[in-house]
């Protein structure tokens, strides 16, 4: 990037103007809110906020009724549950590097439903 079109009073200038714009916005958007903004309710939003409501009740209802034990008494079980639990130490290598899974996994045989599949498709000649 070129330095030959950059210099202080360009850059003082770039701020003022964008601090100016700033405040332009925020002056509109306070003078045209009461112009613009949310008017009285109507008859439509009450309806509409009583059947959210009550759609409300019934979803609380729902899962009331399926938390069957409080979380607050399973946080006991759960914490002791890992506490007493121990970390258990690399066996193998494998548990370390998934790649090693794969590698595995590509050098042992293919089952044999798939077996006779590819024997199939390199006996068949292929048309064209």
């Amino acid at each position: 990037m070129s330095q030959a079109n950059d210099n202080p009073l360009k850059r003082f200038a770039a701020y003022w103007v964008a601090i100016g714009i700033f405040a332009a916005f925020g002056l509109a958007a306070v003078l045209l809110a009461p112009i613009f903004g949310q008017g009285e309710t109507t008859a439509a939003d009450e309806k509409n906020a009583t059947r959210r409501l009550a759609i409300r009740e019934e979803v609380d209802a729902a899962q009331a009724s399926q938390l069957e034990v409080s979380p607050s008494s399973v946080f006991e079980s759960v914490g002791a549950r890992l506490v007493a639990s121990k970390p258990q130490a690399v066996r193998t290598e494998k548990q370390r590097d998934p790649k090693l899974v794969a590698e595995e996994a590509a050098e042992q045989p293919a089952e044999e439903g798939n077996e006779e599949e590819s024997a199939n498709s390199e006996s068949a000649p292929n048309e064209q």
